[in-house]
């Protein structure tokens, strides 16, 4: 008996050994496979408030202060998916408002703005909650209230502005060093975002016009839509000059005197004042306004500021609809950049005369021809700064000579034709919300250097604009 107690012992010993081993095997296995899920590539960022483990680290119901004190942790479980390979999710938030519209004129947020983009995997949302852990920031710069106190150093702050430097209120020295990419109208931003823009047609879809008489139908001379009654480069001082002498040119008291149709806000300023047009809610305003405009033969595009490349909707608005656009504003080149060829009328600005582009040419009629080979796919043109010499143009310093060529144009069919022929070759493209698509592309892509812009000189009326 005193021989087995030892070997009854061990047995003892060793049954317990064996349990506890099985007991370690099974743990083992649970934290592996625990693991194994956590790390597993059907976790990605938007599932972590499905999880409950994830409660601690991110939660819809948190407030902004939480979850700002939770993103060190949250971060620290991301980086174990960083070998992980899977087609993540962009998020984009829309900080600001776009001139007090939260929705910036998107139809429906979320994934549906991307679906027709060569890059999907974006969702966009005007909901500040969980800024910290997106993508990037969209900024109205005129919007702007204030910043997110805190920012991911991956993260993208994007200025975004389509006005002039002239009308881009606020102080921009306090905006230095934030932003990293730039959305404008300027062709040196990250991503450009021209008003409108010209494409070649495909060869299937060009069409002879030459029968087509553009002036059929068009029973007004000219109309301008002016809503922006403060302006510092004498817009509504040359509205009331060209009135005045388009006047003084006819006998008013004939019938059939031509006349300028003022509509707008500041209709009440001028001579020929005049209703508000396409504001109802009976139709959409671009169908309105293409219905009222073809009326006219020429629609004065005047800008509200004097600045390079500064060409809004007005200018390709005029062109859809099928009149004739008098241009103020932006340089002969820049009009040159975006215009079908000898599709408008140029009046030079301080900004043209300053910069040397037309000299003392006050009033140029511009008719601008391709050279050399034109690539099917351009939306530029190829580019001739010269005037061509087989066109008029006006050397004057008033509004007379201008009115003069307009009224000759309203007279002879064949010359008037002449600014539509390029309707056969070319068309308008829209560009509504397409930097959607070019942010979700970059995003992915992460082929914009992240910099950080000194956006009051990148930005810059001094240099840019003339009075």
């Amino acid at each position: 008996m005193l021989n087995k107690l030892p070997t009854n012992q061990n047995i003892l010993f060793t049954k317990r050994r064996c349990y506890y081993i099985t007991i370690g095997i099974f743990i083992t296995i649970l934290v592996f496979q625990d693991e194994h899920i956590f790390n597993s590539s059907n976790f990605i960022r938007e599932d972590y408030k499905k999880i409950s483990r994830e409660k601690a680290f991110y939660s819809p119901s948190d407030n902004i202060t939480k979850l700002i004190s939770n993103q060190t942790r949250f971060e620290s479980n991301i980086s174990l998916l960083t070998n992980v390979t899977y087609d993540k999710t962009k998020n984009i938030i829309l900080w600001t408002a776009f001139h007090t519209d939260i929705t910036w004129d998107i139809k429906d947020l979320g994934k549906a703005p991307f679906k027709d983009c060569e890059y999907t995997s974006c969702d966009i949302s005007n909901n500040k909650s969980y800024f910290s852990n997106v993508d990037a920031l969209l900024f109205h710069v005129r919007d702007i209230k204030g910043f997110p106190l805190n920012r991911s150093n991956n993260q993208i702050w994007i200025f975004f502005n389509m006005e002039s430097p002239v009308h881009t209120y606020g102080n921009l020295t306090s905006y230095d060093y934030i932003f990293n990419w730039t959305i404008t109208y300027l062709p040196q931003s990250d991503i450009y975002n021209p008003y409108n823009s010209t494409a070649m047609k495909r060869k299937s879809k060009v069409r002879n016009t030459n029968n087509i008489n553009y002036s059929y139908g068009k029973i007004e001379l000219a109309i301008i839509v002016v809503s922006n009654c403060n302006t510092n480069n004498n817009r509504l001082e040359l509205i009331v000059e060209f009135q005045i002498h388009l006047d003084s040119i006819q006998d008013n008291k004939t019938t059939g005197a031509r006349s300028l149709d003022v509509r707008g806000v500041c209709s009440m300023n001028f001579l020929n004042n005049s209703a508000l047009i396409c504001y109802s809610n009976k139709e959409p305003t671009e169908v309105c306004m293409k219905r009222y405009l073809s009326r006219y033969k020429f629609y004065l595009a005047f800008e509200n500021s004097n600045c390079a490349h500064y060409i809004t909707e007005k200018f390709f608005r005029a062109l859809s609809v099928g009149t004739v656009p008098v241009v103020f504003g932006a340089r002969y080149s820049d009009y040159v950049r975006v215009a079908p060829p000898f599709s408008f009328i140029f009046v030079a600005s301080p900004l043209a005369i300053t910069a040397g582009v037309m000299g003392d040419f006050v009033f140029v009629i511009l008719a601008a021809f391709q050279q050399g080979n034109q690539s099917q796919n351009s939306s530029i043109p190829n580019i001739n700064l010269e005037i061509p010499k087989n066109h008029p143009y006006f050397h004057s310093n008033n509004m007379n000579e201008l009115v003069k060529y307009l009224l000759k144009l309203d007279s002879n069919d064949t010359l008037y034709n002449e600014y539509h022929a390029w309707r056969e070759e070319y068309i308008i493209v829209g560009k509504k919300n397409k930097y959607l698509c070019s942010i979700c592309e970059h995003l992915h892509l992460k082929d914009i250097p992240n910099k950080s812009y000194k956006i009051s000189d990148w930005w810059n009326k001094e240099r840019d604009c003339k009075d």
